[in-house]
C-alpha cells in the first residue's frame, strides 16, 4: 500500500512509498485530510517514494496550503511537515518536468 497514516506513531506519520499516483488518489486524499486534521504535527515519511504523478502533487500542494497558518487547518499547532527530504532522484525528475519544487520541500530541493 503506497499511502498509510499511522496515528499510533509519535509524531503521527503519513507514510508514502513506491509510485504515488492516480491509482491511490482516494487513499492519499483521505490520509492527507486525516493528517491535517489530526490535531498534531504529522510527519510525511517519503524516503521510499519512487514517483509522484500530477494528481498526487496537486493533493500534496492542497494539503500544504491547508496546513499553513491561514489555511483551512485550525490554528492549534497541527499540520504536516516533511520528515526528511524527498528522494533526490524524484526531486530532480520533477524539476526536469518543470516543477520548481516538490510540496512540503524547501525552495532549494
Amino acid at each position: 500500500m503506497p499511502v498509510f497514516f499511522d496515528r499510533s506513531h509519535q509524531p503521527p506519520q503519513l507514510l508514502l512509498e513506491g509510485a504515488v499516483d492516480i491509482g491511490c488518489a482516494g487513499e492519499l486524499k483521505a490520509a492527507l485530510a486525516e493528517a491535517v486534521g489530526s490535531g498534531a504535527v504529522a510527519h510525511i515519511v517519503a524516503e521510499s517514494v519512487t514517483a509522484l504523478d500530477v494528481t498526487a502533487i496537486q493533493l500534496l500542494w492542497a494539503a500544504e496550503r491547508a496546513s499553513q497558518p491561514g489555511g483551512s487547518n485550525p490554528p492549534d499547532g497541527s499540520g504536516l511537515r516533511l520528515a526528511a527530504a524527498w528522494p533526490a532522484a524524484l526531486a530532480a525528475n520533477l524539476r526536469e518536468a518543470g516543477f520548481r519544487r516538490v510540496p512540503f520541500a524547501p525552495e532549494r530541493q
